[in-house]
């Protein structure tokens, strides 16, 4: 009930930017009582209600029932993959080049989605998923 009343764009960036802030805080603070404390407290307080929440309510309703489960099979393959190669390459990373360059990347990453999704959040607080397939899928049978 609370998600339909709440903007999602500004939940999408209140959560994004608190991702950016905490990665901020661990690479430039480093792993001192500041730094994790930050870091720790935004990380795990922003992901309650960050993108994987909007990922999956958007790929419930943005798209039509006979293609929704292929999307959403499609997207967690994506996320689960890219979430799979970062995982081996963060140590490499960390040991050669150091902890900081993969901070910067994580900021970076975590920056792109930040935009992509405050930019192109959709509209449908509010909407019932009739409502919203009507308006997505309307303009394209026109």
């Amino acid at each position: 009930m609370f998600v339909d009343k709440t903007s999602h764009r500004l939940m999408f960036f209140i959560s994004a930017i608190g991702s950016v802030i905490s990665w901020i805080s661990l690479t430039f603070f480093g792993f001192n009582q500041l730094g994790l404390w930050t870091y720790v407290i935004l990380w795990n307080g922003c992901g309650a209600f960050g993108p994987q929440a909007f990922y999956a309510l958007w790929s419930t309703e943005l798209f039509q029932t006979r293609y929704r489960g292929a999307a959403q099979g499609l997207m967690f393959f994506l996320v689960r993959a890219s979430s799979g190669v970062m995982s081996i390459a963060f140590p490499i990373i960390i040991a050669s080049i150091g902890f900081q360059f993969a901070g910067y990347m994580m900021i970076f990453f975590l920056t792109i989605s930040l935009v992509v999704g405050t930019i192109w959040t959709p509209k449908t607080r509010g909407k019932d998923l009739t409502e919203i397939s009507a308006e997505v899928y309307q303009e394209k049978q026109n």
